[in-house]
């Protein structure tokens, strides 16, 4: 049985990396990185993301990373590759989350439902 479930995972993976939603992430990103700048801009607006996630997750707020945060946010959002590729990761990100979900409803695992 678990080698039935790997494979299916794998079938899953592949649909994943076929499906419109992650070629056109795929293509928005490599349009959107060629572009030094760009490319920095987005190591940057992820780095602070992560650092505001953790922070909220531990119950601390660091207005400064916020607004450092919201400022990139804004420049990436003048650029039509960068605010393209960031929609699109979005995308990509809300489909793996519905995944996640419904795997964990599968098996009654609160942390990937969101059922607390």
């Amino acid at each position: 049985m678990k080698n039935d479930i790997i494979n299916k995972a794998n079938e899953l993976a592949a649909m994943l990396r076929e499906s419109d939603e992650y070629v056109t992430y795929s293509e928005a990103r490599e349009r959107a990185l060629e572009n030094e700048t760009t490319a920095a801009l987005v190591n940057s607006y992820n780095a602070l993301r992560m650092q505001v996630n953790s922070n909220m997750l531990s119950g601390r707020r660091d207005d400064e990373a916020l607004d450092s945060l919201k400022h990139i946010t804004e420049i990436l959002m003048m650029n039509p590759d960068a605010a393209e590729y960031l929609m699109r990761e979005y995308a990509v990100s809300q489909l793996l989350s519905d995944v996640c979900e419904i795997l964990g409803k599968a098996v009654d695992i609160k942390a990937f439902t969101g059922d607390f």
